[in-house]
């Protein structure tokens, strides 16, 4: 279908796999329907009106009274997706982050009913931040509330795994990448500035092509997300990523990790627990989370085993829960040391 795209005359002409947008001033895009829709069926191809869309940017709502557009699903620009991702801030953003808020208040339910090692490797690899990373590169998401009821729900479910009561200083630490001293289950709101911006700078060249013939402005959406960016840092003279590393997500993200440990150095009461976060960043020190769980190689550690593992890295109190245990194991020896038999 590229010959049939590039015949197209509106301004903007963009197709991914058999997914074809097409827009500019309304009587020219519905010349091209018409002509996607003539052509189409010449090599088999049919139109699914139930399936397109019509975006307005009218204030007025999205309705259109040319006869082309009748059966199609009619969007305002918030309301409006993109091969998965909303193309802005409003309703389909808030849909959309919503629904993973409750894919993962569901998943968090379910990984109870797993080991603990097992339930960790998943919501670190699966249901935290790699669920919306799609989102987070794709859309403008910074500062939306949903971010933080995520990463809420995220700290709650890391709790329950790991059966520790996690302080404000200890989740910190604990959303901090393994390299850092964390557990690599990463904070969503502090990862959105850094996904989009590395997205928008890796596929600027590709943009300009495709909105060649198209008047475009100035990116707004960019403008603001590197203003929530930057707001991040304390000291002015950070600065953004440029050149090819402009186009890594990890570079941006390498400031905001810089500020985190810095303000987590500067909340441990004694340099015992700054040395402790220190010496978590050196090689291998981390390894441990990044096995398999495979039993038969006796890789697979047991609850205690992550509950203290997990305790000692984020320097939780687990001489409580040792004193309780050890009180427990007296009240049954004497138990067992008076019975009869």
């Amino acid at each position: 279908i590229q010959p049939l795209l590039m015949s197209l005359t509106s301004e903007l002409r963009v197709g991914y796999m058999d997914d074809l947008t097409i827009g500019g001033p309304e009587s020219q895009v519905a010349q091209d329907v018409e002509t996607v829709r003539q052509k189409g069926e010449e090599i088999g191809l049919r139109l699914n009106n139930r399936k397109c869309e019509y975006i307005s940017s009218t204030a007025h709502g999205a309705q259109s009274s040319d006869l082309v557009f009748k059966d199609f699903i009619h969007l305002t620009v918030d309301q409006a997706e993109l091969l998965g991702a909303p193309v802005t801030t409003g309703a389909a953003m808030d849909k959309a982050l919503t629904s993973r808020c409750d894919d993962l208040e569901r998943a968090a339910g379910r990984l109870r009913l797993l080991t603990a090692h097992d339930a960790l490797i998943l919501l670190r690899s699966s249901f935290s931040a790699p669920k919306l990373l799609h989102t987070l590169r794709a859309s403008p998401c910074s500062g939306h509330p949903a971010l933080e009821r995520f990463d809420s729900l995220l700290r709650t479910c890391t709790c329950d795994i790991s059966n520790t009561d996690l302080t404000d200083t200890q989740w910190l630490q604990a959303s901090l990448p393994v390299r850092n001293g964390g557990l690599g289950i990463r904070r969503v709101s502090s990862l959105a500035p850094s996904a989009f911006l590395a997205s928008a700078a890796g596929t600027r060249r590709l943009q300009d092509e495709i909105l060649l013939n198209c008047c475009a402005t100035v990116d707004t959406a960019v403008t603001a997300v590197l203003a929530h960016w930057s707001a991040k840092f304390s000291q002015p003279d950070v600065l953004s990523p440029g050149g090819e590393a402009a186009g890594k997500q990890r570079e941006w993200d390498k400031p905001c990790v810089a500020a985190d440990v810095t303000n987590l150095l500067s909340r441990l009461p004694d340099r015992r627990s700054q040395a402790r976060l220190l010496a978590l960043s050196a090689p291998h020190s981390g390894d441990w989370l990044h096995a398999i769980p495979i039993s038969s190689c006796g890789l697979r550690l047991d609850n205690e085993a992550v509950r203290v593992a997990v305790g000692l890295r984020l320097g939780a109190k687990l001489c409580v829960c040792l004193t309780s245990a050890l009180v427990a194991l007296r009240t049954t020896l004497k138990a067992r040391m008076n019975s009869p038999a």
